[in-house]
């Protein structure tokens, strides 16, 4: 006769089951006895958080991520783009060229206390630890000057594509004459 140890799955959880076979090698349920696990102690209940911990979510003290008050907060959420609504994601933000000529700005997140989780446009230029020093806020941005000397240009969505896209803020009219050359 040999004597088998099986732990866990197979719907026996939490115990330890030794079943012995004849030398048949055929199971012998009458064999099987239950052996009871070693006992463990319980979980120990969640932890009280200190002063001291940081949250992952916003990386202030004081709590932990799950009961972070910035996500759970509308009010600390800002638009980030003129023109968007709250049924509807907010529009890409539009690509910033750095001024020094280091090329299009780096996105960025602040982790203040007085403006966290707003993006910001930074110099991209990597050889200097602070780059050129450019900074703007990310909903500070707004839409071009239009060609025709109307105003800012609207921030707009094609339906079709989803694209966001500039126009002049002033309609078109289009007459049939002009389309059909007359």
């Amino acid at each position: 006769m040999a004597s088998v140890s099986y732990s866990g799955g197979g719907g026996i959880v939490g115990r330890e089951m030794t079943a012995v076979w004849e030398s048949s090698k055929e199971f012998s349920p009458a064999a099987a006895t239950s052996v009871s696990p070693p006992s463990t102690p319980p979980p120990p209940p969640r932890q009280r958080v200190s002063d001291k911990d940081t949250c992952f979510s916003c990386k202030r003290q004081g709590h932990w991520a799950a009961d972070c008050p910035a996500k759970k907060s509308p009010k600390n959420s800002r638009a980030s783009s003129p023109g968007s609504s709250g049924s509807e994601p907010s529009p890409p933000l539009p690509v910033v060229q750095c001024p020094c000529g280091g090329g299009s700005c780096s996105i960025v997140v602040s982790r203040t206390d007085k403006n966290p989780d707003r993006k910001y446009f930074a110099c991209p230029d990597r050889r200097r630890p602070e780059g050129c020093g450019f900074f703007k806020w990310c909903d500070d941005v707004r839409a071009p000057p239009c060609p025709c000397e109307a105003g800012l240009c609207s921030y707009n969505k094609d339906p079709p594509s989803g694209r966001w896209y500039f126009a002049c803020r002033i309609p078109k009219v289009v007459s049939l004459e002009g389309l059909l050359g007359v």
